[in-house]
Protein backbone atom coordinates (compact mmCIF):
# COMPACT_ATOMS: atom_id res chain seq x y z
CA UNK A 1 0.00 0.00 0.00
CA UNK A 2 2.52 2.44 1.03
CA UNK A 3 5.03 1.40 -1.73
CA UNK A 4 1.90 1.86 -4.32
CA UNK A 5 1.22 5.71 -3.33
CA UNK A 6 4.78 5.91 -2.95
CA UNK A 7 5.41 4.96 -6.66
CA UNK A 8 2.13 7.26 -7.75
CA UNK A 9 3.48 10.10 -6.63
CA UNK A 10 6.75 9.70 -8.04
CA UNK A 11 5.34 9.08 -11.31
CA UNK A 12 2.83 12.09 -11.13
CA UNK A 13 5.91 14.33 -9.88
CA UNK A 14 8.56 12.72 -12.43
CA UNK A 15 6.46 13.29 -15.59
CA UNK A 16 5.08 16.74 -14.18
CA UNK A 17 9.18 17.61 -14.21
CA UNK A 18 9.84 16.09 -17.64
CA UNK A 19 7.27 17.88 -19.03
CA UNK A 20 8.65 21.46 -17.81
CA UNK A 21 11.83 20.18 -18.66
CA UNK A 22 11.08 19.48 -22.50
CA UNK A 23 9.46 22.71 -22.65
CA UNK A 24 12.57 24.90 -21.62
CA UNK A 25 14.70 22.00 -23.54
CA UNK A 26 13.35 23.62 -26.83
CA UNK A 27 13.95 27.29 -25.63
CA UNK A 28 17.32 26.49 -24.35
CA UNK A 29 18.50 25.52 -27.88
CA UNK A 30 18.59 28.62 -29.05
CA UNK A 31 22.20 30.59 -30.11
CA UNK A 32 22.95 34.16 -29.62
CA UNK A 33 22.62 35.83 -32.78
CA UNK A 34 25.13 38.52 -32.24
CA UNK A 35 28.72 38.26 -32.42
CA UNK A 36 29.01 38.57 -28.35
CA UNK A 37 30.34 35.91 -26.25
CA UNK A 38 27.83 36.73 -22.72
CA UNK A 39 25.82 33.58 -21.92
CA UNK A 40 22.98 33.44 -19.84
CA UNK A 41 22.45 30.75 -17.20
CA UNK A 42 19.24 29.93 -16.50
CA UNK A 43 18.11 28.01 -13.10
CA UNK A 44 16.05 25.17 -15.05
CA UNK A 45 15.84 23.24 -11.56
CA UNK A 46 13.93 26.09 -9.94
CA UNK A 47 11.42 26.93 -12.56
CA UNK A 48 11.02 22.87 -13.03
CA UNK A 49 10.25 22.50 -9.26
CA UNK A 50 7.72 25.46 -9.39
CA UNK A 51 5.85 24.10 -12.08
CA UNK A 52 5.79 20.68 -10.82
CA UNK A 53 4.63 21.46 -7.25
CA UNK A 54 1.76 24.07 -8.69
CA UNK A 55 0.59 21.26 -10.92
CA UNK A 56 0.37 18.61 -7.88
CA UNK A 57 -1.64 21.85 -5.98
CA UNK A 58 -4.07 21.83 -8.42
CA UNK A 59 -4.10 17.65 -9.40
CA UNK A 60 -3.19 16.20 -5.46
CA UNK A 61 -1.57 12.74 -6.79
CA UNK A 62 -4.32 11.07 -4.55
CA UNK A 63 -6.45 8.59 -5.38
CA UNK A 64 -9.70 10.01 -3.55
CA UNK A 65 -11.96 6.63 -4.08
CA UNK A 66 -9.29 4.43 -2.69
CA UNK A 67 -8.34 6.20 -0.13
CA UNK A 68 -12.32 6.27 1.03
CA UNK A 69 -12.25 2.43 0.38
CA UNK A 70 -9.35 1.83 2.76
CA UNK A 71 -10.87 4.18 5.19
CA UNK A 72 -14.18 2.38 4.63
CA UNK A 73 -12.45 -1.11 5.16
CA UNK A 74 -10.72 -0.04 7.92
CA UNK A 75 -13.21 1.11 10.03
CA UNK A 76 -15.38 -1.92 10.01
CA UNK A 77 -12.04 -4.44 10.49
CA UNK A 78 -11.66 -5.74 6.87
CA UNK A 79 -8.34 -4.32 6.13
CA UNK A 80 -5.62 -6.53 6.26
CA UNK A 81 -2.73 -5.50 8.26
CA UNK A 82 0.85 -7.35 8.17
CA UNK A 83 2.46 -6.15 11.53
CA UNK A 84 5.37 -7.91 10.65
CA UNK A 85 5.80 -6.16 7.41
CA UNK A 86 4.94 -2.75 9.01
CA UNK A 87 7.68 -2.99 11.76
CA UNK A 88 10.49 -4.14 9.37
CA UNK A 89 9.72 -1.15 7.40
CA UNK A 90 9.32 1.36 10.13
CA UNK A 91 12.80 -0.33 11.18
CA UNK A 92 14.14 0.14 7.15
CA UNK A 93 13.10 3.65 7.56
CA UNK A 94 14.97 4.15 10.92
CA UNK A 95 18.07 2.45 9.53
CA UNK A 96 17.87 5.19 6.75
CA UNK A 97 17.84 8.06 8.99
CA UNK A 98 20.68 6.92 11.01
CA UNK A 99 22.91 6.20 8.09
Amino acid sequence: MVENIKSIVTNRVNTSVNKQSQAVNVGSSLAPTTGKSSVESIDVKADSVKLAVADMASNPPIDVEAVAKIKDAIANGKYPVDLDKISDMLMDAYRDLKS
